[in-house]
This record gives C-alpha cells, sequence and structure tokens, in this order.
C-alpha cells in the first residue's frame, strides 16, 4: 500500500537502534534491548530470572510492549506516549513496576534507577563477569574488565505504522473494488 501510493509515505518511519562497543571497538548493534546478566556464559537463550539481570538498555520506549522493553513502557511519565531511549538498572531501594515479560507472564520488577535517552547518549554499562544479550538473541561473554558502551542512534531501520497505514490506505478508497 505504501509502495503504490495508497497510503502516503508518512505511514512508514524511521526508529532509532543502538551500537554495541565492547573495549572501545564497536561489535554489534540492536533495534530494541541490550540486556546485562549475570549469567556467567552465552547459550542461555531467553532471561527468565529477573534476579539475574543488571541493566536494559532501550532504543525505544512505548506502553504496548511486552518483554523486557515493557519495563521501559511502564516507567514513561504520564504525558508521553513514546520517546527514544531508556536505561534502567534493576534492583532493590527505588520502586517497582507491573511488566508484562511474556505473554501469560506479568509480575512485579524492582527498579533501582533509570533514565531517559536522547540520541548519541552513551550507556557505558557496569563492569562484571556476566553477559551481555542483545534483542534476545545474540550474546557476548563478558569479564569482570569487559568495557561495554551502548550508544543510542537514530539512523535505524524503516518501519511501517501498520495502523496507519491501513487507514490511510482505507481513507484513500484503495480497499474497495
Amino acid at each position: 500500500m505504501i509502495a503504490q501510493g495508497d497510503a502516503g509515505y508518512t505511514t512508514a518511519y524511521r526508529v532509532p537502534w543502538m551500537e554495541v562497543s565492547v573495549d572501545g571497538n564497536v561489535r554489534e548493534h540492536a533495534l530494541v534491548d541490550v540486556v546485562a546478566s549475570a549469567y556467567p556464559f552465552v547459550g542461555t537463550r531467553a532471561i527468565w530470572n529477573l534476579d539475574l539481570v543488571r541493566e536494559v538498555v532501550l532504543a525505544r520506549v512505548a506502553p504496548a510492549t511486552i518483554g523486557l522493553s515493557s519495563l521501559g513502557g511502564v516507567l514513561l511519565d504520564h504525558e508521553t506516549e513514546q520517546q527514544a531511549g531508556m536505561h534502567v538498572v534493576l534492583g532493590s531501594g527505588g520502586k517497582e513496576v507491573l511488566a508484562a515479560l511474556a505473554p501469560g507472564l506479568v509480575q512485579w520488577v524492582g527498579i533501582r534507577s533509570h533514565r531517559r535517552l536522547a540520541i548519541d547518549d552513551v550507556v557505558q554499562l557496569q563492569q562484571a563477569v556476566g553477559t551481555i544479550a542483545l534483542d534476545g538473541e545474540r550474546e557476548i561473554e563478558c569479564s569482570a574488565t569487559t568495557l561495554v558502551e551502548v550508544r543510542l542512534r537514530a539512523d535505524g531501520p524503516v518501519v511501517v505504522d501498520v495502523a496507519a497505514t491501513l487507514a490511510a490506505a482505507a481513507r484513500s478508497g484503495s480497499l474497495h473494488r
């Protein structure tokens, strides 16, 4: 519908992404989240034990997400529907939020601190033994001296707002014969 001009090009937009550097060298990228955990080696895949998660860096934050990215959505202030990125440090000593971590898995999560990220902000993750999970797929093992930095970038992929695209196509009459 967008390619044929039935919905206009305003229903597609570019989203932020994260550039991940390890010991000063760009090594990976992530589109949704970068998660620092105390899991000692790669291969653990999905992170279900939040007691082992130290930090989460999000490329974008919206209230209607699921998984670790839902942490950012519940931390949005009441005046914001969506924003660029967020850095969340888990643990006790702060507030607790109710987050949808998986279908049917909603639980309270302790948040030590969080802050909004602007484009080009860099987050230096705490140095510790563990793994860094990228979008829940790829992982990097870290020693106690590994320096991991995450930079929020603006020039990510183009995505389609499906609801807006279908609404624009319906308004244009292109869904009728």
